[in-house]
C-alpha cells in the first residue's frame, strides 16, 4: 500500500510536469499552468486509483486489523518525535534560500507568468538561463498551490510543503523496516523513531538532512535527498525496475541533471550492476 502511495506522488507529479512544459512552449500563463495542472492531475490520479484496484483486487484480503498490525508501545516513542518535529516546522524561521526556487515562485506570482523573471538579476528568463533550467517545473506547482489556496508562499513552501517531504521521508524509512523485520512492530517503529530523531539532530547542521529538511524542505534537492533516494534504493534492492524509471524521470524534472542522468540514475546502475553479479556467482555456484 505504502508504496502505491509513494508511486501516486511521482505520477501526480509528472502530470504536473507535463503541465508545466505545455505552459512553457505556450503562453506562460500561470492561470493556464493551474488549469492544466488540474486537469491532468485529476486525469492522472483517476487512471493510477484504476491501476491500483486492479492490482490490489488480485491479492487476497489481509484480515489483519489495522490495529494488530501496526500497535507497538514503542509507536509512542514516534508521537513524541513528530510532535516536536511539528512544531519546529510551524515554528517561525528563516528558510534557507540556497537555490531559485523560492524567489522564482515569488516572480511567478507577481508577474501571473511561468519563469518570465530573473529571481536574482533581473529581466527576462527565458534569454538567461538554459532550457534545462527552465523545464524544471517545482517552482510552477509551488505557484498554482498557492494561487489555489490562497495562502502566502511562506506558508505553503516552508510549513506544508516540508510536512509533507517529512511525512513520505518516513513511510520510505517505513518499508525498509517492514522488509528487514517483517512482522515485529517493536523493531519497524524504533527504526523509524530512530529517522525521526536523527532529522531532529541534525536540524542545526548545515549539509545534513534535517538541516535541508527545516530550513529548505521545499526544495527539489531536499525532495531527492529524503525521499526520491531512499524510494529508489528500495525498488532496485526489491526489484522494481520500472518504479525505478519513473524516479528517474521524476528526479529530471525536480533537480538539475546532467542530462538527466542525476543520483537516482547512479543508484540504480549500481545496484543493478551488483544484483547482476550475485545472480551470476549464485549461478556458477550451483
Amino acid at each position: 500500500m505504502i508504496i502505491w502511495l509513494l508511486t501516486g506522488l511521482w505520477v501526480l507529479l509528472g502530470c504536473a510536469e507535463v503541465a508545466h512544459l505545455i505552459t512553457i512552449m505556450t503562453n506562460r500563463s500561470l492561470q493556464t499552468y493551474t488549469f492544466l495542472c488540474g486537469v491532468l492531475c485529476l486525469a492522472g490520479l483517476v487512471v493510477y486509483t484504476g491501476i491500483f484496484l486492479l492490482g490490489h483486487l488480485s491479492y487476497k484480503k489481509n484480515k489483519t486489523s489495522v490495529t494488530k498490525a501496526f500497535y507497538s508501545p514503542v509507536c509512542w516513542l514516534f508521537v513524541v518525535l513528530a510532535g516536536v518535529t511539528i512544531y519546529r516546522l510551524f515554528r517561525g524561521y528563516v528558510p534557507d534560500l540556497q537555490d531559485a526556487v523560492y524567489e522564482i515562485v515569488v516572480g511567478n506570482l507577481e508577474s501571473g507568468s511561468l519563469m518570465t523573471e530573473h529571481p536574482f538579476l533581473g529581466g527576462t528568463m527565458e534569454t538567461m538561463m538554459p532550457m534545462r533550467f527552465q523545464i524544471l517545473g517545482l517552482s510552477s506547482l509551488y505557484s498554482a498551490l498557492i494561487t489555489i489556496s490562497q495562502q502566502s508562499q511562506y506558508m505553503i513552501m516552508c510549513k506544508i510543503v516540508p510536512l509533507g517531504v517529512w511525512l513520505f521521508s518516513l513511510l520510505n524509512y517505513w518499508l525498509f523496516a517492514d522488509a528487514i523485520f517483517g512482522e515485529d512492530n517493536h523493531k519497524k517503529w524504533l527504526f523509524v523513531s530512530f529517522v525521526a530523531f536523527i532529522y531532529l539532530i541534525t536540524g542545526n547542521s548545515e549539509g545534513l538532512p534535517g538541516y535541508r529538511l527545516f530550513l529548505a524542505g521545499f526544495s527539489g534537492e531536499t525532495i531527492r535527498g529524503l525521499v526520491l533516494m531512499p524510494y529508489t534504493f528500495y525498488v532496485c534492492w526489491q526489484r522494481k525496475w520500472l518504479l525505478a524509471i519513473i524516479a528517474i524521470f521524476v528526479e529530471a524534472c525536480l533537480v538539475w541533471t546532467t542530462y538527466g542522468i542525476g543520483y537516482c540514475a547512479l543508484v540504480t546502475l549500481c545496484i543493478f550492476g551488483v544484483q547482476l553479479l550475485f545472480d551470476r556467482r549464485a549461478k556458477h555456484a550451483a
